[in-house]
């Protein structure tokens, strides 16, 4: 069984850089983030956190 992580702040600096290396190493991946971005290596959800 794959192991699931949720990052907030994935969109860019330390987040994003954190799921890349996760989904790298197998890891199933989703990244929040208040603005929309596009990236191909892991799930991106568009959420705040604050509401």
């Amino acid at each position: 069984m794959k192991k699931v992580v949720v990052i907030s702040g994935a969109s860019s600096g330390i987040g994003f850089e954190t799921a890349n290396f996760l989904t790298e190493r197998g890891y199933v991946v989703y990244g929040l983030s208040r603005r929309d971005f596009e990236t191909e290596k892991f799930n991106f959800i568009k959420c705040d956190v604050c509401n």
